[in-house]
């Protein structure tokens, strides 16, 4: 599913996005080599991508709607505005609970987000999304939310890092005719 939100927000947004389609036994998240990992550090580098959210769905198990893995914050290369700036963006959403480095942390060093972040020298966070939010018929189903959500992250980091070289995030969907 979370590849579904990445194609998703690549569409409505212009931003680059990667995923992983080969359903295979290995997983880059716990490979400490993995092609998939090069293949965003090579991007990272073609484009001049300054941010990566590496997007996760979680069991709904998990108190937390989102959880934003950090590596203990130092995933984040220095970017301390971008913690707040995606916690206030679902908080403001009302996306909640909203927990850092508490189920995920990504601090091992062969997860994707700590391994770009090393390498690529970027900040990376990952966010781990509850099923809950998806699931069509849970009462808690924040589909809408959790989109927009991530599409204002997008632009705010859009802007907020204006000499990036790769494609700045917009919205490109259509207006509705209101007539």
């Amino acid at each position: 599913m979370s590849g579904v939100l990445v194609q998703l927000l690549h569409s409505q947004m212009g931003c680059h996005g990667i995923l992983k389609t080969a359903q295979t036994e290995d997983d880059p998240n716990h490979d400490s080599v993995h092609p998939y990992k090069q293949a965003i550090v090579t991007l990272v580098k073609k484009s001049g991508i300054d941010v990566l959210l590496d997007l996760h769905i979680m069991s709904d198990h998990h108190h937390a709607a989102i959880d934003l893995g950090t590596g203990r914050g130092d995933n984040l290369n220095g970017a301390l505005w971008l913690l707040s700036l995606i916690e206030e963006q679902f908080r403001g959403n009302d996306i909640q609970p909203v927990g850092v480095d508490q189920i995920f942390s990504a601090e091992w060093p062969g997860t994707v987000s700590a391994s770009v972040a090393r390498v690529a020298g970027i900040a990376c966070v990952q966010i781990e999304i509850s099923w809950r939010l998806l699931e069509i018929n849970s009462p808690r189903q924040k589909l809408d939310s959790l989109l927009r959500t991530l599409r204002e992250i997008l632009v705010k980091i859009s802007e907020r890092t204006p000499g990036n070289r790769g494609t700045q995030a917009r919205d490109t969907r259509s207006t509705p005719n209101k007539d």
